[in-house]
């Protein structure tokens, strides 16, 4: 099985709950911030720092893994 790494707007719409074109702006944010081209992708690392998220629930999110909650 593999796993990706590229977030798409669809995969924010899953995680933020958000519409697909909110979801686009906001990767086009993250992409002029790190001054990347268009047609560059951008990783879950990204996408979770960005948004102050934790990388390992981004990911798992993305591919379609259990998302664990933990307890504070």
């Amino acid at each position: 099985m593999s796993q990706r790494i590229s977030i798409y707007p669809s995969d924010v719409e899953l995680i933020l709950g958000r519409s697909n074109r909110h979801c686009r702006e906001i990767l086009q944010k993250i992409r002029e911030q790190l001054q990347k081209e268009s047609h560059q992708s951008i990783s879950f690392c990204e996408f979770a720092d960005y948004m102050g998220l934790k990388r390992e629930a981004v990911f798992n999110a993305i591919n379609k893994l259990p998302v664990l909650m933990e307890e504070e």
